[in-house]
């Protein structure tokens, strides 16, 4: 009897398209980043800040422009991608002197990022999960710049990395109980943080623990993370730190 060919699948979802129009906004906003202005307290749209809300206003723009305003110093078109897979182009503009009534901040941004899957792609993370909980496979939902979510079957209670330079949220499978990060979880995590990625996470059917970055990660808590020889486990206390946030969210 041959070998049963593993899952790989590429879906969008909610949260798909939401994190791949936050992490351009993002990007946009690190690009023209100077000592001039502080980064995380510009002013975004307030519904970027809302994944639920934003998901509507994201419903049936295939094929259209999505032009986004942002408080930051340069004035003007600061930034343009195309995303790929729900077929939308989007637009970042700087305005020194907009204001947003009920504006959120790029500091808010980062956090959603983070939590997005579980707000709005709960069903599929439970249900994931809930696999690894019943026959002990993990899986990897790797959220991506062109707008879709790839989702890869691992090996027995552990999963390796695909290439990962599309994604810009991670999250993998634990069974139930296991809420928490491992060691090499917050290390791997910490290595696709400073490369660029948004948040990690691992979720068993009722719970995830993240690591998101706030801003650019600091040297100092690189280090520290680094350095870091326990694990993530609900109900420890948590490391305070300036750029990144490590946390738990029960679903």
């Amino acid at each position: 009897m041959g070998r049963r060919l593993k899952r790989q699948e590429l879906i969008i979802t909610r949260a798909s398209k939401y994190i791949a129009v936050i992490s351009s906004v993002i990007a946009a906003i690190e690009d023209v980043w100077d000592e001039s202005f502080d980064m995380l307290s510009v002013e975004v749209p307030w519904w970027l800040g809302s994944p639920l809300e934003a998901s509507y206003k994201l419903e049936g723009l295939s094929g259209e422009t999505l032009r986004i305003d942002v408080g930051v110093p340069e004035k003007g078109l600061i930034r343009e991608d195309y995303i790929d897979d729900i077929d939308l182009n989007v637009e970042v503009y700087g305005d020194p002197e907009i204001r947003f009534e009920g504006g959120r901040s790029l500091r808010d941004l980062y956090i959603k990022a983070a939590l997005a899957p579980i707000n709005l792609d709960s069903t599929l993370i439970r249900s994931l999960a809930l696999k690894t909980s019943r026959d002990g496979i993990e899986f990897m939902i790797m959220y991506l710049k062109t707008g879709s979510v790839a989702v890869f079957e691992g090996e027995h209670f552990r999963v390796s990395l695909p290439a990962v330079w599309l994604s810009r949220v991670i999250y993998h499978t634990h069974p139930h109980g296991s809420c928490g990060l491992s060691v090499a979880d917050i290390k791997s995590t910490l290595e696709f943080l400073v490369n660029g990625g948004l948040a990690g996470a691992a979720a068993t059917d009722s719970c995830a623990s993240y690591m998101s970055r706030i801003g650019f990660v600091d040297e100092d808590d690189f280090l520290y993370v680094k350095k870091m020889r326990k694990p993530l486990i609900l109900g420890m206390p948590l490391p305070r730190l300036k750029s990144l946030e490590l946390g738990f969210i029960s679903y």
